[in-house]
């Protein structure tokens, strides 16, 4: 699970930095249909990467508090699905509440 959050990471770096591009230049780029079908597509899914990327700072948090009776991929585990959970909150939220036609 380590080594998941590492690739995470690193994933999560590039496309922070893409999706910055994108969103600031890439209207005109594309024409503008297509670059808000992309906008509408891509925002979500880097939501739910933002979760993911939570659930890795809850699982330093809770590494860091010391609990020894778990392992911590077993704690890794457990803030991943936090994470994940609150990173489709978080989409689902976009989708329905943060669009504007």
């Amino acid at each position: 699970m380590v080594i998941l959050y590492e690739i995470m990471k690193i994933i999560f770096l590039i496309l922070t930095i893409l999706i910055a591009i994108f969103f600031l230049r890439g209207n005109y780029i594309l024409p503008d249909e297509t670059f808000t079908f992309y906008q509408k597509l891509l925002l979500p899914l880097f939501l739910v990467l933002c979760g993911i990327m939570l659930g890795y700072i809850i699982a330093q948090i809770m590494i860091a508090k010391g609990d020894e009776s778990e392992s911590p991929s077993r704690l890794y585990v457990k803030a991943f699905t936090i994470g994940l959970i609150i990173g489709i909150i978080g989409a689902l939220l976009y989708i329905f509440f943060g669009q504007s036609s």
